[in-house]
């Protein structure tokens, strides 16, 4: 049984549409949005990710990359499938941007191995965790009963309602910004940069935040965007 999707709304006409990010999706009746990985099933938004994991793993926490959160500690990665961007240059295109094989991962099942390894924290990562909400959120409650921080390492293109909700179970975030220039998200991306420093904001209110920025040559590496970046 799929589990039924958070922050979506439905129009008379059996149509969805997604509030989860920016894009906003508008779904129509057996077909799925953007990131793959909700689907309308007779006018309900329904998740085909919930718990499936593409890759698991015990990094160093600087891998992440996070620098100022538990350092020098081990952390549980787990990743998901799918992703609400398409960039050009994405290393880990392989399970961002196909179909690819998953294991089933129960919350609680997640939690017994952060306990079994005792690690201090568990990582959602690899592909987007935001289109990963549900089972985040459900995994968190758990985690938090063992003392056991949350981490996401995203690139923070989600609306503010839902962020405001996510903010209150995850511990630390990574955010990628990949540019400063909105017209790279339009064209590189699928996305634009105001609602990721959106995210960005409301995040070092509640969280620790560290940011990621990828320099790729000729493209978002000029001295004035960089120090756009480090302004902000």
């Amino acid at each position: 049984m799929k589990n039924i999707a958070l922050h979506f709304t439905t129009q008379d006409d059996k149509k969805v549409t997604c509030n989860l990010c920016p894009h906003r999706c508008l779904i129509l009746p057996g077909q799925s949005g953007v990131c793959r990985t909700r689907d309308n099933l007779d006018g309900q938004l329904f998740l085909n990710n919930y718990g499936e994991v593409t890759a698991l793993n015990i990094d160093p926490m600087e891998k992440k990359p996070l620098y100022h959160f538990l350092p020098s500690s081990q952390i549980l990665s787990v990743g998901n499938r799918g992703c609400n961007f398409n960039c050009d240059f994405c290393q880990n295109w392989q399970i961002s941007q196909a179909n690819v094989p998953t294991r089933h991962l129960t919350p609680g099942d997640l939690v017994k191995l952060a306990v079994s390894h005792e690690l201090p924290a568990v990582a959602f990562t690899y592909a987007e965790p935001i289109i990963w909400f549900e089972y985040i959120r459900d995994c968190a409650q758990l985690l938090r009963q063992e003392n056991i921080k949350v981490v996401m390492v995203s690139n923070g293109f989600i609306n503010p309602e839902p962020f405001s909700e996510m903010r209150q179970f995850v511990d630390a975030l990574n955010i990628d910004i990949k540019s400063m220039n909105d017209d790279f998200y339009k064209t590189i991306c699928n996305g634009s940069v105001k609602p990721v420093l959106e995210t960005c904001r409301l995040a070092v209110e509640k969280c620790h935040l560290e940011i990621t920025n990828l320099l790729i040559t000729d493209e978002n590496d000029s001295e004035s965007e960089v120090r756009r970046l480090a302004e902000f």
